[in-house]
């Protein structure tokens, strides 16, 4: 009997041992999927944490372009206003010579008519 008690014995343990690696198996399972979605959340962590620096860095960016584009656009504002005053300035100039080839015309007549008048007294008080 003694044989039969040790394979009785044997096999219940087996069967106790073949429960166990079933019952573990399943826990297993969860613990390593548990493991893999804590490294997916901790990968999703990470890119999220580089999306977000990457997005203050574009906004740094964008407020540096802001910076500049209202700077050029005061830039601009200044030359145009230069610009203006050049024109009107140009303006003016053109004025005034014109003004003043029209006093040299005025001038060059009246200068050629004393010259016609002295030629003229010229000639009679040598005829």
């Amino acid at each position: 009997m003694q044989p039969i008690l040790v394979l009785l014995k044997n096999c219940a343990i087996s069967l106790v041992l073949v429960a166990l690696l079933y019952g573990l198996l399943p826990a297993g399972l969860v613990f390593a999927q548990s493991d893999d979605a804590e490294q997916e959340l901790a990968e999703l962590q990470q890119e999220l944490k580089a999306r977000q620096q990457a997005l203050q860095g574009s906004k740094a960016d964008a407020q540096e372009l802001q910076s500049v584009l209202e700077q050029s656009e005061k830039d601009i504002g200044a030359v145009a206003r230069r610009l203006n005053k050049t024109k009107t300035a140009l303006a003016e100039n053109r004025d005034q010579q014109k003004s003043l080839k029209s006093r040299r015309d005025e001038l060059e007549q009246a200068i050629a008519q004393q010259q016609e008048l002295l030629g003229g007294q010229l000639r009679t008080a040598f005829i």
